[in-house]
């Protein structure tokens, strides 16, 4: 198996099985062991096997490394697995926790089989800690066969091959078999553990994949029987449930207690809409993330203002324009302000709804991502200083982007010189001012996007680690 022994991804995985080590929890990687590397580079995840009566340990050892509880969406929830994610290092590294087998189809897993000891036996004792590769192989095949659907099935037929029939499963398939020995084989089907299981057909399996029929496949399905723990008819029923659930809830795990929420902010210029985009995509690898903006751009607008903006728009122009030219002055005046007044009202609504909509968000541990925040009045996003007057509270995490008055300038050509010059000066002042409960991180104006997202998710990392541990 080939993978970057170098880098800062391997070392925060060794550390953490030699963590284990030392407190006496034997694990192993139990499946995808081809896939190793990729869970390096946050792409997949890492299936770990834990003894049952060792779990509790394995958790607290899991805490103390700085590895985050997350809890699974509901249709991804099953007894014996637990989650944990770790952002540091610019990578979102996930770890499936087991204390038992759990596998099978894509929704239900419904395949349980008792071989957890039997696996920690034929762990490899040292780093990474890969189980046997006969024993991998072996239960690829049990799992293939529960895995094979009606579509698999319909594929096979349109393509009038039984080899087609195992397309989406033959890449891991032909790397297990390469690294399988037959004669290791056959001597590991004779382990008390599994001689539930038709040697010959699994034998046959290793050989030619094509010979395995169906008449094999049934009596393979029902040797391991008594390791399925739903029948065949529950199994479309909760299906069902589950793919409600999943169109339902959404995708993307969420924290335990009560998430930080993180606000980017920063002058005209400063880069806080690209910087919100790419920290949203880097952080929803994984979690579930909801975004708000706070400031007063009409695209961004909830329907009450929208209408009034863009349904009401050209009526306040006539009205205006008619006491203009009828030479009513205070009519004009009184229109202009009624309508800015209007239009600052709901601005405010829809702020403070936003914000509740944020607490709601938080408290269910879900991440919020703030695009700007109503900081100060009037350059900080708040239109009205009584926004800041205790009616609302800070964000637990508060980024700074640091821009130049030129920089600023050059990258919005088209707004007011002196705004630009006001905020960018608004904003300077702000970066040393004291924030009570609130955690502050500037980011410098030379500092990349890629550079700017990973220092945000090694600090939000660094906030969710000391909160799983209170």
């Amino acid at each position: 198996m080939q993978f970057d022994s170098n880098s800062s991804s391997n070392a925060r995985l060794e550390e953490l099985v030699d963590a284990w080590k030392l407190k006496g929890v034997q694990v192993c990687i139990w499946k995808s062991a081809d896939r190793w590397q990729e869970g390096l580079d946050g792409k997949t995840d890492f299936d770990f096997l834990v003894a049952e009566d060792r779990i509790e340990c394995a958790h607290l050892v899991l805490l103390a490394q700085g590895w985050i509880p997350v809890q699974a969406e509901k249709w991804r929830s099953f007894p014996g697995l637990f989650d944990y994610v770790s952002l540091r290092n610019g990578v979102n590294h996930h770890i499936h926790l087991h204390d038992k087998i759990v596998s099978g189809e894509k929704l239900t897993k419904s395949l349980r089989p008792p071989l957890s000891n039997l696996y920690l036996e034929k762990t490899i004792q040292s780093y990474p800690p890969f189980v046997q590769t006969e024993l991998e192989f072996v239960i690829y095949i049990v799992r293939m066969m529960v895995k094979l659907n009606w579509v698999d099935y319909l594929g096979a037929l349109k393509r009038r091959s039984t080899f087609a029939l195992y397309r989406n499963y033959i890449d891991e398939y032909e790397l297990l078999r390469n690294a399988t020995q037959p004669e290791a084989l056959a001597r590991l089907l004779e382990h008390p553990a599994l001689r539930r299981l038709p040697a010959s057909i699994i034998l046959t399996a290793h050989q030619n994949l094509s010979n395995l029929g169906w008449s094999q496949r049934r009596i393979l399905r029902r040797a391991i029987s008594d390791w399925r723990v739903e029948t065949w008819r529950n199994l479309w029923f909760r299906k069902i449930v589950r793919l409600v659930d999943k169109r339902k809830w959404g995708v993307g795990k969420t924290f335990a207690f009560r998430t930080p929420t993180i606000a980017v902010c920063g002058a005209d210029g400063s880069g806080k809409t690209t910087l919100v985009n790419a920290l949203e995509r880097h952080l929803a690898r994984h979690l579930r993330v909801s975004r708000l903006y706070m400031g007063s751009n009409i695209l961004e607008a909830d329907p009450a203002r929208r209408f009034l903006v863009k349904g009401l728009w050209f009526p306040y122009l006539l009205v205006r324009k008619s006491f203009k030219t009828l030479g009513w002055r205070r009519g004009q005046a009184a229109t202009e302000s009624l309508y800015k007044k209007l239009d600052l009202f709901l601005l405010r609504r829809q702020k403070m709804h936003r914000l509740r909509e944020a607490e709601l968000a938080s408290r269910y541990g879900e991440t919020v991502l703030f695009e700007r925040y109503p900081l100060f009045c009037p350059f900080g996003d708040d239109h009205q200083p009584s926004l800041q007057r205790g009616s609302i509270s800070m964000p637990d995490i508060l980024v700074f982007l640091e821009v130049s008055e030129s920089t600023a300038l050059a990258r919005r050509r088209e707004d007011r010189r002196e705004v630009i010059q006001a905020k960018v000066k608004a904003f300077g002042k702000l970066v040393d001012a004291d924030f009570p409960r609130t955690r502050v991180l500037v980011c410098a104006e030379s500092e990349s996007v890629e550079v700017r997202v990973n220092k945000i998710a090694d600090f939000f990392d660094e906030v969710l680690s000391e909160r799983a541990q209170m």
